[in-house]
């Protein structure tokens, strides 16, 4: 996940990569300049994992929006594949914060993967893998 943050301090703006799945700081990019104090004080509190960003807004004063577009339960009904209780299964997407969408789809290639060389287990309903977070094992 992609996210911009800019202030009234700085001309220009940060951008930030989110790990999909961990969450995990992956990259940083700064379009404008900082003055040495600037960056002295945000090494202190910069957000190394997504669910921090937050904190650090509201600690910083920077605005922070996402860049990459939201991914839609179309999306997810599409790459997830096994197509049985819809309606379950976007009740239950809609319940998920924005990221958990992003990281459920992100995981569903992985998730695959992992199913082919666990032949015994079979592919979970939408709604169960969605009501069940199994993105989250990857992280922890």
């Amino acid at each position: 996940m992609k996210y911009e943050l800019t202030s009234q301090r700085i001309t220009g703006s940060i951008i930030l990569w989110f790990d999909d799945i961990t969450g995990q700081l992956r990259k940083l990019e700064f379009d404008c300049e900082l003055e040495r104090v600037q960056m002295e004080y945000l090494s202190q509190l910069f957000p190394t994992h997504v669910d921090i960003l937050e904190s650090f807004k509201t600690q910083t004063k920077f605005a922070c929006r996402i860049l990459e577009e939201k991914v839609t339960f179309a999306t997810f009904w599409e790459e997830y594949g096994k197509k049985q209780n819809r309606i379950e299964a976007e009740s239950a997407w809609y319940k998920l914060k924005p990221i958990d969408q992003q990281r459920a789809v992100a995981y569903i290639k992985r998730y695959d993967s992992i199913l082919k060389l666990e032949s015994y287990r079979s592919k979970m309903l939408a709604s169960s893998y969605l009501g069940k977070r199994m993105w989250m094992d990857l992280i922890g």
